[in-house]
């Protein structure tokens, strides 16, 4: 069979399965619940399908600017050993962006049930829908790194908060974008213990306290609003926690994220700072 007849076959069998194949949304919550697996994209329905396309272009901006971020900040490293280590998470973070939008993911579960319509070659992986371009999270969008021991601080704190998100997404029943995220996930632990040492290196002295005091002031207040507003749910959050995308309220991931990072802030002597919740707080 010729390229161009497996393509349009693949065409043809997938556009069968969007008008006949779906399984139902309460099937789907079904299947959740009981920890039973959905394979293919194009068998979920249409609203369900768009929750996960959602949350597949939120993931591609953030993978994308977060890397692109870290990348301008490289030389910032104070060592050769560390701008080696430093540019393996660049790499590993530009990989993230590409798994999930340069595979058969982004191609099921956005292109066959017509939900959402994606170039993934496109820089900015646009998203032509009604919903127009899916912003990145305000965490990503500040101005720069000015110093090494910001990166850290900043990888100490953004990556920890983002892999117990993506863990909560992993324990959802659509398989393929728990494979993915599991993917991710392995590695974003080592962003994390990267950060962990070079956090430990730093308060190892009185200086290197107090400048990290200074960063965790400037950049605690943003991890914690990543989560969103506390004490309720948005609308989408009521979704993804009805057909079991995720498991976990943001407040609920919040105070795991608080109970994961206050010890190994509190065990150098330093704090955070008081929190309330500011949806476009400005990068001092």
């Amino acid at each position: 069979m010729a390229q161009t007849d497996r393509v349009l076959m693949s065409a043809y069998i997938k556009d069968v399965a969007n008008r006949f194949c779906f399984i139902s949304d309460n099937e789907y919550l079904e299947r959740s619940r009981s920890g039973s697996l959905v394979e293919n994209a194009w068998q979920m329905s249409p609203a369900i399908c768009e929750l996960y396309a959602k949350q597949l272009l939120m993931q591609y901006y953030c993978e994308y600017w977060g890397a692109w971020q870290y990348a301008n900040a490289v030389m910032l490293a104070p060592e050769g050993a560390a701008r080696n280590v430093f540019s393996k998470i660049v790499r590993e973070e530009y990989g993230h962006a590409l798994l999930v939008a340069g595979g058969d993911l982004a191609r099921d579960i956005v292109g066959p049930l017509g939900v959402l319509h994606v170039n993934p070659a496109h820089p900015s992986f646009r998203a032509d829908s009604p919903q127009g371009q899916f912003p990145i999270l305000r965490i990503f969008q500040h101005n720069g790194f000015k110093r090494w021991s910001e990166i850290v601080v900043y990888n100490h704190l953004q990556d920890r908060s983002a892999a117990l998100q993506l863990r909560d997404f992993a324990s959802g029943a659509f398989l393929p974008w728990s494979r993915v995220l599991e993917i991710i996930d392995a590695e974003e632990n080592f962003h994390i213990k990267h950060g962990e040492r070079w956090f430990d290196k730093i308060a190892a002295t009185s200086e290197g306290r107090r400048i990290l005091q200074e960063d965790i002031d400037k950049w605690y207040p943003h991890a914690m609003d990543v989560f969103g507003h506390p004490g309720g749910t948005s609308r989408t959050e009521e979704r993804l926690l009805k057909f079991g995308i995720k498991k976990k309220t943001n407040d609920q991931i919040r105070k795991e994220f608080g109970d994961e990072i206050m010890p190994l802030i509190l065990k150098h002597n330093l704090g955070v700072p008081e929190w309330t919740y500011r949806p476009n707080r400005p990068f001092a």
